[in-house]
């Protein structure tokens, strides 16, 4: 689930809406990056800069293949949880706030702002992964009788 909302958020949904006094048009992760919101006067500090640039898609992916392989090494094994399985979920739930602080601040006049579709859809899919390793191992915990409370 985190994996379709990431490539949602990325590349299909629209990260941010254009007022052109005639309707709204709508511009994808992809398209927009970083000249879309300085042409609508947006100024972006070092972190904007750089998650604007593509960087947004290499952390998602990144953070998705971490948590992924965490799960599957921590479902695999008939060991207890390792205590480094919380790293990739930890680094999830950090960069669900970072995702939020990369966006800049659109001025009000220009008629542009960001969409909650496909900002959301990332945060929602940043949420999902850093929740999937403290679910799994309660889950695993409560299913197995022969493992010590």
């Amino acid at each position: 689930m985190a994996a379709v909302l990431m490539l949602l958020g990325l590349f299909a949904l629209p990260w941010i809406d254009v007022d052109n006094g005639h309707g709204t048009t709508s511009s994808r992760y992809t398209d927009i990056a970083k000249g879309v919101t300085r042409s609508h006067g947006a100024t972006l500090n070092w972190w904007q800069h750089l998650y604007l640039g593509w960087f947004a898609v290499v952390l998602a992916f990144a953070t998705l293949i971490a948590v992924t392989a965490t799960i599957f090494v921590t479902t695999s094994r008939q060991q207890p949880v390792p205590a480094w399985s919380w790293i990739p979920c930890l680094a999830s739930f950090a960069l669900m706030f970072a995702h939020i602080a990369a966006l800049p601040d659109i001025p009000a006049v220009s008629g542009a702002s960001f969409s909650l579709l496909g900002t959301g859809s990332v945060f929602l899919g940043y949420l999902l992964l850093a929740c999937a390793c403290p679910v799994l191992e309660r889950k695993r915990a409560a299913a197995d009788p022969a493992r010590p409370a």
